[in-house]
């Protein structure tokens, strides 16, 4: 699960500042889950 993560955060950095916000609160909120 730690890949898609940081699949994620590539994705992350390419996008623009209103969609990073929304991918970061859905990256914090899987790394919650895997917490778990």
């Amino acid at each position: 699960m730690g890949l898609m993560i940081i699949v994620m955060v590539q994705k992350l950095i390419r996008l623009n500042t209103v969609d990073q916000s929304t991918l970061i609160s859905q990256v914090s909120h899987c790394a919650r889950q895997e917490g778990q």
